[in-house]
């Protein structure tokens, strides 16, 4: 999921120091490292000084400001500065002042807990979460300016490596499935055609595809809206599987206390394989720092959870999972204090496509159900995205 938006603790000041580019730059070179800028770090000179020849490692390439805002290579620290710092993030484009092409935004290192790595930006502390392999969360407090939530998304490599967010069973073993596969998430049916995931999920991918019933079907992302972390992916043929899909049916706005229902496919390449069903309750009709566009529940998800439905008591969706607080402020990890994109969104989404009406569509149930009657009445509806 593969991702969170954490709460980390950090000083005041890291975020002026990232936006109003305080820190020194550096294109790779000791010289650079002490403040001159690298005019010659492109995209594509990136691509060749650095990975050309060798798998990138899951932190590194090339990550976009999710709001548009600026471009960094996340590479190799190549200089004695800040040594024990394995990786520097580079800017390769920027539209934020002072930001100059060849600079060091920030140094990084993959900190205890696998999921997270370690920032140092002008000497301060920060942290990034790593939500799945294409998407990095963090939260910058300033007391300059007001608190800003960085999404970084992957540019490069294209294909999505596995993220370092589990502990490995053996080393040979996750190599083994690095190579196998690339990243994973989860998406469900809302048409004939159609399903719906998180953008974060379908971003960059080359390939989409997905296990229905005997057939290994393809799709391609046709809508998507990063701001809310939605997508729309489309069959590339008909399917001969008969096609269930969810309800979008609820029109009522969420309530704290309501019991809600998660089913997705969290973690593959440790856990089962199999569809996953866990249980919660709202905690907030509101997300993370008073979001509208989400809600906050206490239904257990992990990494392989983005783009799973969340459904009520009746089966029917009231939003879309796609993200988790991972630590807090003291840096001990929250308990499933995690987020879903309201259904009204998705729904307004899939409104500007031509889209297939469903084969089977159970509809919501008249009576309340619990966690193995959701299970059975809609599992049909959701599968795991493989993306290469």
């Amino acid at each position: 999921m593969a991702k969170s938006f954490p709460r980390p603790p950090m000083l005041a000041l890291v975020a002026a120091a990232l936006l109003l580019a305080s820190c020194s730059g550096d294109g790779g070179e000791r010289a650079a490292a002490k403040g001159a800028p690298d005019p010659t770090l492109t995209r594509s000179a990136v691509i060749e000084r650095y990975f050309e020849g060798r798998e990138a490692r899951p932190i590194e390439g090339i990550w976009l400001d999710a709001g548009g805002a600026f471009e960094v290579a996340i590479v190799p620290n190549r200089t004695s500065v800040n040594a024990n710092w394995p990786f520097v993030a580079l800017v390769i484009n920027s539209s934020e002042p002072g930001w100059q092409r060849g600079q060091t935004r920030f140094y990084l290192r993959t900190a205890t807990l696998g999921s997270a790595h370690d920032v140092l930006i002008d000497g301060q502390g920060a942290t990034l979460i790593q939500q799945g392999a294409n998407t990095l969360d963090a939260m910058l407090p300033s007391l300059v300016l007001p608190n800003k939530r960085v999404r970084l998304l992957r540019a490069y490599p294209e294909i999505a490596q596995e993220a370092p967010n589990l502990r490995r069973p053996r080393e040979e073993e996750s190599e083994r499935r690095r190579r196998r596969s690339g990243g994973s998430g989860t998406g469900f049916f809302v048409a004939g055609d159609i399903l719906a995931t998180n953008q974060h999920v379908a971003a960059g991918a080359k390939k989409i595809t997905f296990i229905l019933g005997e057939e290994t079907l393809e799709a391609e992302m046709i809508r998507f809206d990063g701001r809310l972390d939605l997508a729309l992916v489309r069959l590339k043929k008909k399917a001969r599987t008969r096609i269930t899909c969810v309800s979008l049916d609820r029109t009522e706005d969420i309530q704290r206390g309501e019991k809600v229902f998660a089913l997705g496919h969290p973690i593959p390449s440790l856990l089962s394989t199999d569809l996953k069903v866990s249980e919660g309750i709202v905690n907030s009709p509101r997300g993370e720092q008073n979001d509208s566009s989400r809600l906050q529940h206490s239904a257990p998800v992990q990494p392989g959870n983005s783009g799973s439905p969340l459904l009520d008591e009746f089966g029917r969706v009231v939003g879309v999972v796609d993200s988790r607080f991972d630590y807090g402020r003291d840096g001990r990890p929250n308990q499933n204090v995690n987020f879903a994109v309201k259904v009204r969104f998705l729904k307004e989404m899939l409104a500007t496509v031509d889209a297939r009406p469903c084969d089977n569509n159970p509809g919501p149930s008249s009576a309340k159900l619990d966690a193995k009657q959701i299970f059975d009445r809609y599992n049909r509806a959701v599968v795991r995205l493989d993306l290469e």
